[in-house]
C-alpha cells in the first residue's frame, strides 16, 4: 500500500486532519454513541437534528430539567426524529454535594418532566461533572437509573477550544463502543458535520446510548415516572442584600443572610473623582469565587456590576451556580432572576474567571420582586 503520509481534507469550511496513525479503514466496524449534554437549548437542538438527519446518525441527548421546563418542545422533537433524551438532573448541581432528598428530587422531577414531554421514561442518569459517591449510587439504583459518564471527552466546553481541536481528538481516541461527551454549545456544532464524516468514514455507525448498551427495545409499558418531589414551602422574598459596595459592606441587611468570599480579595477601588467615595470591590489574580448564603426558596434579583481592570477591557466569564452566564468585558451590570430552585440549598455560588488577566466584580446586590 502506498504511503500516504498526513493529508488534509477540505470539509465544511475547515481543514478535517485525517491521520493514518488513528483514521480506521472504511471496513472497520463498530458503534459509536454522541452524546449532548445541559440543554435542551433553542439554538443547538434544531440545528444538531438537522446535520444528524442529513448523515443517518443517532445521538443521545442529556437533558437539564430547569431548560425542559423553559423550553417543553425541544425533548419531544429529538425523540420524534429517532433520538434518545436521558437525564442530567435537574439544576445541573454535583450530586456529591447533595442530601439524599435533594439528590432524588434533581432525578426525579427531571424524569418526570422527560416522559410527560417524550412519552418515554428516562433509563440513563449522567450525574454533573462525573460526580459520584456512594450515596448517589444508592438514591440511583432506588429509582431504577443507570448511571453513566463517558469515554472520550473532547473537552468541547473548554474556552479557546476550535473545531479542528474537538474534531481530531475524538478521532484519536474513539474505538468500538465509545461514548462520546460533546456539550450544546455553537462550537460543537461546528464540528459536527466533520466529527460524523470522519467517524462514518472510519467505519463507525453512530447510534443512541440504548442501541450501543443492548437497550434498544423499549418495553411495551413503560414503568410509571417517580413521582415529583413534594411542593416546596412558599418561597421567602429578599429584602436587600449588599456586598462589596461601600464602608458598611450591608451584608446583614436581611436577616439571615450574608456572603462567604471563597476565592480573592475585597479592596477600595478609587472612585471617578475625588468628590466621590471610593468603591469596595473584590478581585482575584485569575478568578473571584463567592456564595450568598440566604434563606432556601428565595425568590429575587442577582445584580452584579463586573468591574473594568482600570486601562484595560478585559474580558471576564461568569458561572452562576454552575450554570455559564457568558463571556463579557469591560464594566456592565449583569441581572439575573433567582426562582426557588435556584436558592433550595439557601447558596447562591458566583464564581468569575478572568481571561487573560485579573477577575473583577464591583458590586453585588440581591433584590426582591417588587
Amino acid at each position: 500500500m502506498k504511503r500516504l503520509g498526513n493529508r488534509c481534507v477540505k470539509a465544511s469550511g475547515f481543514l478535517l486532519l485525517v491521520l493514518l496513525g488513528f483514521a480506521k479503514t472504511a471496513a472497520t466496524q463498530g458503534q459509536v454513541a454522541l452524546t449532548f449534554d445541559d440543554g435542551p437549548r433553542p439554538f443547538f437542538v434544531p440545528a444538531a437534528l438537522q446535520i444528524l438527519a442529513r448523515f443517518g446518525a443517532r445521538a443521545t441527548f442529556f437533558v437539564v430539567g430547569r431548560q425542559l421546563e423553559v423550553y417543553p418542545q425541544l425533548a419531544a422533537q429529538i425523540v420524534a426524529q429517532g433520538h434518545e433524551v436521558e437525564n442530567h438532573t435537574y439544576d445541573h448541581f454535583a450530586l456529591t454535594d447533595l442530601a439524599p432528598g435533594e439528590i432524588r428530587a434533581q432525578i426525579s422531577h427531571t424524569n418526570a418532566l422527560i416522559a410527560a414531554q417524550t412519552g418515554v421514561t428516562p433509563r440513563y442518569l449522567r450525574p454533573p461533572y462525573g460526580a459520584v459517591n456512594e450515596q448517589v449510587r444508592e438514591v440511583a439504583t432506588d429509582l431504577g437509573v443507570v448511571l453513566l459518564r463517558w469515554t472520550v471527552d473532547p473537552q468541547d466546553w473548554r474556552s479557546g477550544r476550535t473545531a479542528e481541536a474537538i474534531v481530531q481528538q475524538v478521532l484519536h481516541q474513539v474505538t468500538d463502543g465509545s461514548i462520546v461527551l460533546l456539550h450544546e454549545k455553537q462550537i460543537t456544532l461546528q464540528a459536527l458535520p466533520d466529527l460524523i464524516r470522519g467517524l462514518q468514514a472510519a467505519g463507525y455507525t453512530l447510534v443512541t446510548v440504548r442501541e450501543l448498551l443492548g437497550q434498544e427495545s423499549l418495553p411495551s409499558e413503560a414503568p410509571p415516572s417517580p413521582p415529583r418531589p413534594a411542593k416546596p414551602p412558599p418561597p421567602q422574598r429578599l429584602i436587600a442584600l449588599q456586598c462589596g459596595f461601600d464602608e458598611t459592606d450591608a451584608a446583614k441587611l436581611a436577616p439571615n443572610c450574608s456572603y462567604r468570599l471563597l476565592v480573592g480579595e475585597r479592596f477600595k477601588r478609587p472612585g471617578p473623582n475625588e468628590t466621590q467615595r471610593p468603591i469596595w470591590a473584590w478581585r482575584g489574580e485569575t478568578e473571584v469565587c463567592f456564595q450568598l448564603l440566604l434563606p432556601p426558596e428565595t425568590i429575587g434579583r442577582l445584580r452584579l456590576l463586573l468591574s473594568r481592570v482600570p486601562g484595560r477591557q478585559r474580558a471576564q466569564e461568569l458561572i452562576v451556580n454552575h450554570r455559564y452566564e457568558g463571556k463579557f468585558r469591560g464594566e456592565r451590570w449583569i441581572d439575573l432572576p433567582l426562582l426557588p430552585a435556584d436558592t433550595a440549598r439557601g447558596v447562591v455560588e458566583v464564581q468569575l474567571l478572568g481571561i487573560g488577566g485579573p477577575a473583577a466584580v464591583a458590586k453585588v446586590i440581591l433584590e426582591a420582586h417588587p
